[in-house]
């Protein structure tokens, strides 16, 4: 494999990345697990054109968040008001404890020897959240008030987001990749 002789920026994340032989950036965005090497994401602009050169992607990326931002979600907000949580008791490890908690994402396909989801009844959520939380509309309401909090920060996010990739595109699209000293 010969080295790379320029460099460039993601269209998504941004980065200064080594741009491939194919005129691509370079896989990136992941790490690096001890001495296996082994990838736990990449990012999504790996193998797009660099920023300098095209800005097709970054583009579509502002276009996908403008349609969150416009139509998802304030669809969800109108909808936080039905909104009915599930409760689970999620232990890790050899936990004896677990947490109770309804939004179990981050541990869907975790192997059962790293932790074990267990769904619950609400009066057994309700036990859990005592003396805080006494009674089902109470702890609903917790649980509204909780999801409409992550629409809003997601709004912000990717409002952020935008402005910032709108401000990359503005000063690097149509200027040379940076080459390698």
């Amino acid at each position: 494999m010969g080295k790379h002789t320029h460099k460039g920026n993601c269209q998504v994340c941004g980065r200064l990345q080594a741009v491939t032989k194919k005129g691509n950036i370079a896989n990136h965005g992941y790490d690096v697990d001890g001495f296996r090497h082994m990838h736990v994401g990449t990012c999504q602009g790996s193998q797009k054109k660099p920023l300098q050169e095209e800005r097709l992607y970054a583009d579509e990326q502002i276009a996908y968040n403008n349609y969150c931002i416009d139509i998802l979600c304030p669809r969800a907000l109108a909808n936080v008001s039905s909104y009915m949580p599930k409760f689970y008791r999620v232990k890790k490890g050899g936990s004896v404890f677990g947490r109770v908690m309804s939004d179990i994402s981050n541990y869907i396909g975790m192997p059962s020897w790293k932790v074990q989801i267990t769904e619950l009844s609400i009066e057994d959520a309700i036990g859990y959240f005592r003396p805080t939380i006494t009674n089902e509309d109470a702890l609903i309401e917790r649980e509204r008030n909780i999801r409409k909090r992550e629409i809003e920060d997601e709004i912000k996010y990717r409002k952020r987001y935008n402005d910032a990739l709108q401000k990359m595109i503005d000063e690097l699209y149509g200027t040379p990749l940076i080459p390698n000293e």
